[in-house]
């Protein structure tokens, strides 16, 4: 059954006894985002949306993944993980999408070239997911 706002917070122990500041955040096609403001530091809190498991995803993996990949600084640092919903609590980045002229720009893409091949050296993860099997199931 699935945790409601108020309960998906309460379920982080680091958070026991805090009144957090929530905005839902956009995008998100299976999930639901909230920034969760707690003092000076921030996260994201991804609720799973119902039925995602029709989609194939393994919360599991997918958690071993995020773990890893912020481990590497290759994704957001993984905060804390609620068992046995998959809710996912991560640091929140701030950030901006970078342009495409400034993509382009030499030093960005030694930058981006840099974080493929981190992520190409991570440690392997449990399990696999492939669209692609999900359609043809």
């Amino acid at each position: 059954m699935a945790l409601t706002l108020e309960e998906a917070i309460g379920r982080v122990p680091q958070w026991k006894g805090m009144k957090p500041k929530t905005t839902r955040l956009g995008g998100g096609i299976t999930n639901q985002n909230y920034r969760v403001d707690i003092g000076d530091e921030s996260f994201v809190l991804r609720i799973v949306g119902e039925k995602t498991e029709l989609l194939g995803i393994n919360r599991e993996y997918e958690y071993a993944a995020n773990l890893a990949a912020g481990n590497l600084g290759i994704a957001p640092q993984v905060y804390y993980y609620i068992q046995p919903e998959g809710y996912l609590v991560t640091r929140f980045i701030t950030a901006r999408p970078l342009p495409p002229d400034e993509i382009r720009q030499p030093e960005n893409l030694q930058k981006v070239a840099d974080l493929v091949k981190k992520f190409h050296a991570m440690p392997p993860i449990p399990g696999s997911f492939s669209v692609y099997d999900v359609v043809l199931d």
